[in-house]
């Protein structure tokens, strides 16, 4: 499938980044004029969600729903990681390391624990009028930090990555297991790589594995992640190369599709809409553009990796118990599920299901790069289980199981 890429808003004169959606809103930022902007896809209205953002590049949203941003500084005093709370001041969560002010922090990964994980290069240009010179670089790294929360609303600061020079975006895989990072230099001697690290116990990164090289030309900027566990990502440039594109990665980093944008250089991207099926890209120039697309996206917030969508449906007797399954490295627990629906998120190791009463229901298990669909009428709890993995199997607990689906998604 062609993705056809439609304009949306701007272009601002300046970088557009961070889109961000909230489950019924896009943010995205406008870093030269330090705002924070948010388009609603059912009126088609872009309006100024937060001003004052110093130089504000990626966004992110917590599992809470809470909103994170990268401010790169208006100021060399002002660049730093934050929260947005409110209307009120961000709350900062990191502006040092070691005593010296973060470089120009750019694009942050959140996981199910509530960490943050953060790159910091220092692209010259990329913030206040400040940053056109490196004079003001107070570390001698461009590094990855993860920022763990304490108590009393603190942070800790770690730096978890010692092989970078320029990091860019930031991804983690379903699982969190691997954290993928674009390590995107400017100078030719500097590389241009997707990397995946592998996330160890205690939380350091082991050695990375360059999933692709983009040579001489410009790699990538911003990365989102689909439902098989594909890596969708911003790179290209005018300059060159295959030009301005989106890629779509597997997670061993074969290049599966690559869709042209136009523009000079893609910024960064994220599904949205109300089936995750929409990518919507920002630019160097300060476009939003958007393409409807044959994938569907994975997010943290709102809850989507895996899940259960009913038809309209009635209510039902007892509750199915589902067993425990595997699907590479990641491992599901045993969970319930009222009648045959619940609503989930996982972190890698569990799932949390919202009990609801449903008789009627399609059963959808996202695993494993596979999408498996079984429609049931009068689902009656008898005892045993059911259990997902490379199919669905039909179980004597269940009556009249009228059809059975396995495709990709």
């Amino acid at each position: 499938m062609s993705w056809q890429f439609e304009l949306i808003d701007g272009p601002y004169g300046g970088v557009s980044e961070g889109p961000a959606w909230d489950g019924s809103a896009l943010f995205f930022t406008h870093i030269q004029q330090s705002r924070i902007m948010k388009y609603y896809p059912q009126s088609g209205v872009v309006s100024v969600f937060r001003e004052n953002t110093n130089c504000a590049n990626g966004l992110n949203f917590d599992r809470a729903g809470r909103l994170y941003g990268c401010e790169g500084g208006e100021t060399a005093d002002a660049r730093r990681v934050v929260r947005y709370d409110g209307p009120g001041p961000a709350t900062v969560l990191a502006d040092s390391f070691e005593g010296r002010r973060l470089n120009i922090p750019n694009d942050l990964a959140i996981d199910p624990e509530g960490r943050v994980w953060f790159t910091d290069p220092y692209y010259e240009g990329a913030a206040g009028p400040w940053s056109f010179d490196r004079g003001p670089k107070e570390l001698d790294h461009d590094s990855v930090y993860r920022l763990d929360p304490k108590p009393a609303g603190a942070w800790s600061i770690s730096r978890v990555t010692f092989d970078t020079t320029r990091p860019n975006g930031l991804l983690f895989s379903r699982d969190f297991q691997t954290l993928y990072v674009a390590q995107s230099g400017r100078r030719p001697d500097e590389k241009r790589e997707l990397r995946a690290y592998p996330v160890r116990a205690g939380l350091s990164l082991g050695d990375p594995t360059v999933l692709h090289d983009f040579g001489e030309h410009r790699g990538i900027d911003g990365m989102c992640l689909d439902q098989d566990g594909n890596i969708v990502a911003t790179a290209g440039w005018e300059l060159g190369g295959p030009g301005p594109s989106i890629y779509v990665f597997s997670p061993s980093g074969k290049v599966i599709e690559r869709h042209p944008v136009p523009c000079k250089r893609p910024t960064n991207c994220t599904f949205a809409g109300p089936d995750l099926m929409t990518l919507y890209v920002t630019t160097i120039e300060g476009h939003l553009f958007r393409a409807h697309t044959d994938r569907r996206g994975w997010l943290l917030y709102p809850p989507t990796s895996c899940y259960l969508r009913p038809p309209r449906g009635f209510c039902t007797t007892r509750p199915l118990d589902l067993d425990c399954f595997s699907v590479g490295r990641t491992v599901l627990p045993s969970a319930r599920a009222a009648g045959a629906f619940f609503d989930t998120w996982a972190d890698g190791k569990t799932v949390r299901p919202t009990e609801f009463r449903l008789c009627h229901a399609v059963i959808m298990s996202i695993t494993g790069g596979l999408r498996f669909t079984c429609r049931m009428s009068k689902l009656w709890y008898t005892g045993g289980s059911t259990k997902y993995g490379t199919r669905v199997e039909k179980n004597p607990s269940m009556s009249f199981c009228r059809k059975m689906e396995e495709y990709s998604v």
